[in-house]
């Protein structure tokens, strides 16, 4: 619309342009990946097996190709930044592809026209990756994002329901908001690929659970509790949520701590009070038809999971999966689980739409999990991702690592990592209660970051995961410091 009516009577004023573009840097541009929408925006699309990530991704680039032609000069230059990049780095997915079963992106010759003259035109600089780390607290969604790989979280809160399951769609999204992580990076195909119908709906990345048996759709939509939340510093940020599963019969402390190349998990809190075994799924990668991904494990590198359908215990300091990138253990955990496994299924598994294929699919998986039996109490976790690390990257910061958590209790999760010459400090604070933590003290529930670069200023973040406290959040920071610059007008600061 804003494209037909340009340069009508009905054209955007400047004043509705100022809000308009916002749109499309604050909405759309973080969750794209190199020209595919982000599942966890999906809601229930995400089982139609002819509308995936990059089709709808695709809808996205169309609309921005069309913005670019009537936005004001500086905005049009970015928007179509955006295009040629989302254009030219889609290799899972030409954008000038027209399919007849997809109903949502047939492109147009004449859109087709215009994406092919930005995408090839020598004038227009492709923007490449943005980095970031972007909070959406309304959804209950974060996007981290660096110039190699997107880490994104979808959770769910007592504003914001577990997962879309209606009209007889996404019968087996159970877990999708409860924590659940996507690792986006040079593998663009991955979620395109028949992940959908063949993941092991149990075993999402990033989620806590219990093994017990659900019916098609069960629970959708419920809420979860209120401590779903973060807070940002530049590049960098910290998200927390708070899982209660099945009336508490499962309960879980889980905060993502995303700075730069790495992200730090953290769990605590772990109780459950049936007989399920309880799992925290660190990855589930799909390596294709018949993957052969190598998964290398300590100093030796030695090659594990090497047998399709054999289940190992792997005593790990580290491993690192090619496609995935490394993981480093923090502090002690259980043993990890891993297995090499062949998954099958169909799309109307998940889809009862019509036309729908019935057609029996498989891949490859690699997973990886915590397994913390039956009836855990208290259980927890820590480990970092290393998203763009080889096994040797990987290997040498096992071996000198720069992130602590010297505290994950029920109280409070708290974090310090020093990346470059950048000191950085973070805490999940989980009670309306005064708690301390390293530089930190707080009096309430509450999510806060410190940054302390080698030269140049201090910054602190504060936020209420719950959206709902009335009364002042009290936090102390112990850091030296020569004076207040400047602070949010809702935020008072004292200095001692």
């Amino acid at each position: 619309l804003i494209f037909l009516l340009h340069g009508s009577s009905e054209a955007l004023t400047a004043a509705e342009w100022s809000l308009a573009r916002t749109w499309i840097y604050n909405s759309f541009e973080p969750v794209m990946h190199k020209g595919a929408m982000m599942d966890m925006t999906r809601g229930r699309g995400m089982s139609r097996w002819n509308s995936s990530d990059h089709t709808i991704g695709h809808v996205i680039i169309w609309a921005v190709t069309l913005l670019s032609q009537v936005a004001p000069a500086a905005d049009a230059a970015k928007f179509k930044s955006m295009v040629k990049y989302w254009v030219n780095s889609d290799t899972a997915r030409s954008f000038y592809f027209w399919d007849p079963t997809t109903p949502v992106h047939k492109v147009t010759m004449y859109n087709a026209w215009l994406a092919n003259g930005i995408a090839t035109s020598g004038s227009v600089t492709s923007r490449g990756e943005i980095a970031g780390n972007f909070q959406f607290p309304a959804m209950d969604r974060v996007s981290h994002k660096t110039a190699n790989y997107t880490l994104a979280i979808a959770m769910y809160s007592n504003r914001i329901k577990n997962f879309e399951a209606i009209n007889n769609e996404n019968k087996r999204g159970w877990y999708t908001g409860a924590g659940m992580t996507y690792l986006y990076n040079g593998d663009v195909d991955h979620y395109q690929d028949d992940f959908w119908p063949t993941v092991d709906p149990y075993r999402l990345p990033g989620t806590t659970i219990d093994k017990r048996t659900r019916a098609a759709s069960a629970t959708a939509g419920s809420y979860g509790n209120s401590i779903v939340g973060g807070a940002v510093i530049g590049v960098s940020g910290v998200a927390c949520m708070k899982v209660s599963l099945d009336s508490g019969q499962l309960v879980a402390l889980k905060s993502w701590f995303c700075l730069g190349d790495r992200v730090v998990m953290v769990g605590s809190g772990i109780t459950g009070t049936t007989a399920n075994v309880v799992e925290t799924i660190i990855e589930n990668r799909n390596t294709g038809v018949a993957g052969t991904n190598l998964v290398k494990m300590n100093s030796t590198a030695t090659n594990v999971l090497t047998t399709v359908g054999t289940q190992e215990t792997l005593a790990a300091g580290w491993l690192h999966g090619e496609g995935g990138g490394g993981i480093g253990a923090i502090g002690t955990n259980s043993p990890i689980r891993g297995v090499r496994k062949d998954t099958s299924g169909k799309w109307s598994d998940i889809n009862g739409s019509a036309g729908t294929p019935t057609d029996t699919r498989t891949r490859r998986y690699i997973t990886l999990w915590f397994d913390h039996g039956a009836t855990p109490v208290n259980a927890g976790y820590a480990y970092a991702l290393f998203p763009t690390y080889s096994a040797s990257t990987t290997a040498s910061y096992a071996a000198s690592p720069t992130i602590a958590v010297p505290i994950r209790n029920t109280s409070v999760h708290y974090l310090t990592a020093q990346i470059s010459t950048t000191q950085i400090h973070s805490a999940v604070f989980w009670t309306n209660a005064s708690n301390t933590a390293g530089v930190f003290a707080c009096n309430a529930i509450a999510a806060a970051m410190l940054r302390i670069p080698a030269t140049g200023e201090i910054e602190i973040a504060l936020s209420d995961p719950t959206q709902t406290r009335t009364s002042a959040i009290t936090l102390t920071v112990q850091v030296a410091n020569s004076s207040i610059l400047s602070h949010d007008p809702a935020i008072t600061v004292t200095r001692t």
